[in-house]
């Protein structure tokens, strides 16, 4: 029920141990199952654990993220189905900003404006906050105008690490605008500070969610799922939420 959409004819469909991709899936749209079928409450359900996934992969093993493109992208994950797919998409990945509108920006514009007027487009703001000597770290395609961009905010509950002070704070690497032009950016923070979420485990079965309460001060909750901290989850977080 879970995964609709699957395109791997871009990259080489492997995931990794503690892969990115199942962290990110997970946040959003995560739903525990231990066979594959009936679902129950889990520890790392996602945003939406009712919702389905179309998944893109654009991983090369561990070492890279490779960009397919704008118009590669979007058709894949909006126009599978007879075109009844996504309309909300997310993106947790980034390439620098150096302080200009690019054409990388002006490609993802275009398109959401004129193309794929329905479709939502969620993107990370990047974790370069702490760089010295920079007032602008947004990353692209965060910095995009027709993009969400979300920073990370720190977590609450089990999840809140010593001497934290909440939600209400920002993680000190999310990247921040505004943008070289004074647009705000990021547009909205969400949790993304040692959050939750599913594990990966190529080499087991039904490893996707934990055995116990998760406490990240403890480093409870047991092999299937993982604490993740970084913009690219606080993304996701967002993208469930619409």
């Amino acid at each position: 029920r879970k995964v609709v959409h699957y395109d791997d004819d871009f990259s080489d469909r492997l995931e990794t141990n503690r892969g990115h991709g199942t962290a990110v899936a997970a946040a959003a749209i995560g739903r525990r199952s231990f066979d594959g079928w009936s679902e129950s409450n889990g520890y790392a359900d996602g945003s939406a654990p009712g919702a389905k996934l179309a998944f893109l992969d654009m991983g090369i093993g561990s070492a890279t993220i490779e960009d397919p493109g704008v118009t590669r992208l979007f058709e894949s994950l909006s126009s599978h189905s007879d075109g009844k797919g996504a309309k909300v998409i997310n993106g947790s990945w980034g390439r620098s900003y150096y302080g200009v509108y690019a054409s990388f920006c002006k490609d993802y514009d275009a398109i959401l404006r004129d193309s794929f007027t329905d479709i939502l487009f969620v993107t990370s703001s990047g974790n370069t906050g702490k760089t010295e000597g920079t007032t602008i770290t947004v990353q692209n395609p965060a910095d995009c105008k027709n993009t969400l961009a979300v920073g990370s905010s720190l977590s609450y509950g089990n999840d809140i690490r010593s001497n934290e002070l909440g939600i209400e704070y920002l993680a000190d690497y999310s990247s921040k605008g505004p943008t070289a032009d004074g647009r705000i950016k990021p547009d909205i923070v969400a949790p993304g500070h040692f959050i939750v979420t599913a594990n990966a485990n190529v080499e087991m079965v039904g490893e996707c969610d934990g055995d116990g309460t998760p406490d990240s001060r403890y480093g409870t909750g047991g092999d299937g799922i993982r604490y993740v901290s970084g913009t690219s989850f606080a993304a996701p977080v967002v993208a469930g939420s619409a």
